[in-house]
């Protein structure tokens, strides 16, 4: 992302974003790319607003919900910052991705977050195809992130909410299997 310049840049940071947020948040596959630019900026509370409202420093983002009936809805969504515990910060990139959309004047209220300098809104394969595929292909070639052993096929658009139910289930501050399952990813 900081050596990249224009376009390339702007797209950099959605693609943190989108790997931080939906990691952090365990959204599935698309959840989050209807997000407006408008939204977003209103769902911050960072810094001095969030200390001014004694909480940890969070934003929203707002979600669109297919069930398994096909049933269509939309829910918002609170994400921290930054994890407790895991190298993620989807508030830092969340700032970084408003800012550069604005500065490449695509920040406008009604601008999806996730989207080409053309207005083609982003879909969750074409990220993981584009980015993520790619850089655990490089990863697993260096041997570096654990996935060495692993096989990659096994990994899909979906992952992000199958590895948050993993992080919730495991390491010091456990989420009981019976409140994942009640409360949902992220109520």
């Amino acid at each position: 992302y900081v050596r990249a310049r224009g376009e390339r840049q702007i797209e950099l940071a959605q693609v943190n974003l989108a790997f931080h947020l939906y990691t952090q948040a365990g959204l599935r596959a698309n959840e989050a790319f209807e997000a407006t630019v408008g939204e977003l900026r209103d769902g911050f509370c960072f810094g001095q607003e969030a200390k001014r409202q004694r909480l940890l420093p969070h934003f929203t983002v707002r979600l669109t919900q297919q069930t398994k009936e096909n049933r269509f809805g939309e829910t918002k969504v609170l994400c921290c910052y930054e994890a407790k515990r895991a190298p993620l910060a989807a508030g830092l990139w969340a700032e970084v991705v408003v800012e550069e959309l604005t500065k490449a004047h695509r920040g406008h209220r009604d601008s999806k977050v996730f989207s080409t300098a053309a207005g083609e809104q982003w879909r969750m394969g074409w990220l993981w195809a584009t980015y993520i595929t790619p850089a655990m292909d490089r990863l697993k070639e260096e041997k570096m992130g654990g996935l060495e052993s692993q096989d990659l096929d096994a990994y899909g658009t979906n992952s992000f909410r199958r590895t948050w139910n993993t992080l919730a289930a495991g390491g010091p501050d456990r989420v009981s299997k019976d409140l994942r399952e009640r409360q949902a990813r992220w109520r």
